[in-house]
């Protein structure tokens, strides 16, 4: 044993291994000093308040009242299902967020999962090329745009990516439970990644495992059918509601976005690098190329934005299946050259041309997450907190406060405050009790809901004094205070 022994400690002090441990610490700092801090809107306060419940041994959110009879009490990352307020969004990431939460690190949950991502990309370009290649794209990897932007941000695109990333590459070491468990989690985080399954099938039926593997699947998606059914009523039915915003008038229009998107932030070398491994094609390469191509098409369908750049993060579980395709095109290329000139400069020269390309491609990423002004950016989220600071600050305890990007916000920083979802049809109806019964009420207005039906009545109904304009978020957030046209 001591040899072992011995050799294990030499390899742990190796300069590559410290050169890999430090660079990790490093990424994992970079990801911390840019985390998301402080929530609010729809998915960043419906993903944390879950893991809050979740935390607690709870799943259901209370409310000051009742939610049948007053719905716009329920803050938006939130549904109403009879008669109580449930989650609407899948419970894989809170619950990992949650655990996080046990030993203080709610906020690092996803930094820290970025760090692993990064860890498991190498491993599998490592197993499919050399050494070099998989650390060029590794280190391409940790600054991927959306790599970080998942990182640093409390969304599901980051977690759903790894835990992909993860079932394949145990897959690929014959760790089949592993890899089933992985992938059935991954369907807990986001259910739109059963959609990988149909293209990873043909690796299993060429291996005959596909029965093996659909047992061991069967047992996080089972877990995930009894949560359904607690929660919803129905294994099948979930809060998350978008799943079912599917068009194709907007398809082409979509599909293009994508494309264009996805060159532009990959670059030339890791696709041109991509597109080469294929003029070599196997059952392998089909089936990475199939599961982007299939996450991409079907996101095509669905509604969902494309006038910045940080839509393509429903591709995010889709995109490294690119990155694992350019590490197998780059490593050929390279022999390549070694074959075709195996006796002239020219061989070493164009692998260090390749080598060099690829090496600035980090660069060129850094460069991309800078010019948008929405990667590299500390404090995160905070302008949620500081909104309800301000409010809280002019306010008495008790009164209550509609918005709709605050409300929940509103309900983690201050909970002596009652919000409301300001631009629910119900929020007239809410105001009328919260007057009657004696306490005061205040309408927060978003710039981009100023021309809302409910916020237009609301307005025009009672007797709406401004109280503030705050430079918070918006350049102008107005807030007033709302009171029975009849007082004085």
């Amino acid at each position: 044993m001591r040899p072992c022994v011995a050799a294990g400690a030499r390899s742990l002090k190796s300069p590559f291994a410290l050169a890999a441990a430090a660079f990790l610490v490093g990424i994992f700092s970079a990801y911390a000093t840019y985390r998301q801090r402080h929530v609010g809107a729809c998915d960043f306060y419906g993903y944390y308040q879950q893991a809050i419940l979740l935390q607690a041994g709870e799943v259901f959110l209370p409310t000051a009242l009742d939610v049948r009879d007053y719905p716009a009490i329920v803050p938006l990352g939130y549904a109403i299902l009879d008669g109580r307020a449930v989650p609407q969004y899948p419970p894989g990431l809170p619950l990992l967020i949650a655990l996080a939460g046990f030993v203080g690190l709610r906020t690092f949950t996803l930094p820290l999962l970025g760090l692993v991502s990064c860890v498991y990309v190498f491993l599998t370009c490592r197993d499919l090329s050399d050494r070099l290649t998989a650390v060029l794209f590794t280190l391409a990897w940790c600054v991927f745009p959306l790599v970080v932007f998942g990182s640093t941000t409390i969304m599901s695109d980051l977690a759903a990516a790894l835990f992909a990333i993860v079932a394949y590459y145990h897959y690929r070491h014959g760790q089949l439970p592993i890899s089933a468990l992985a992938m059935g989690f991954g369907v807990c985080i986001r259910p739109a990644n059963v959609l990988i399954l149909a293209p990873f099938a043909l690796l299993l039926l060429r291996d005959r495992q596909l029965i093996r593997y659909g047992l061991w699947l069967a047992l996080p998606c089972g877990l995930y059918a009894v949560y359904n059914t607690i929660v919803f009523g129905l294994p099948w039915r979930t809060g998350y509601s978008g799943v079912l915003w599917f068009a194709t008038a907007g398809f082409a229009k979509q599909l293009r976005f994508y494309a264009v998107q996805t060159f532009a932030q990959l670059g030339p070398v890791v696709l041109g690098s991509a597109l080469f491994a294929l003029r070599r094609p196997s059952l392998e390469k089909i089936v990475l190329l199939s599961w982007f191509a299939l996450l991409a098409l079907a996101y095509s369908f669905w509604v969902s934005g494309n006038d910045r750049w940080w839509w393509t993060r429903y591709l995010l579980p889709g995109y490294p299946t690119l990155f694992f395709l350019g590490a197998q095109g780059f490593g050929e290329a390279r022999v390549l050259l070694r074959e075709r000139w195996p006796q002239v400069g020219w061989a070493r020269w164009g692998s260090r041309a390749l080598s060099f390309a690829l090496a600035l491609t980090p660069v060129y990423y850094v460069h991309f997450g800078l010019e948008q002004d929405d990667v590299y950016v500390r404090n995160k989220g905070r302008g949620y907190y500081e909104l309800t600071e301000e409010v809280a600050a002019r306010v008495p305890p008790g009164s209550y406060v509609g918005s709709t990007e605050f409300a929940g916000a509103f309900r983690l920083y201050h909970p002596d405050l009652t919000p409301f979802v300001s631009v629910h049809p119900d929020a007239v109806h809410l105001v009328e009790h919260a007057l009657r019964e004696g306490h005061e009420a205040y309408l927060v207005v978003e710039p981009p809901n100023r021309d809302n039906p409910t916020i237009r009545r609301l307005l025009k109904r009672y007797d709406a004094q401004k109280i503030a304009e705050l430079p918070i978020i918006w350049a102008q957030l107005p807030v007033y205070r709302l009171r029975p046209k009849h007082a004085s």
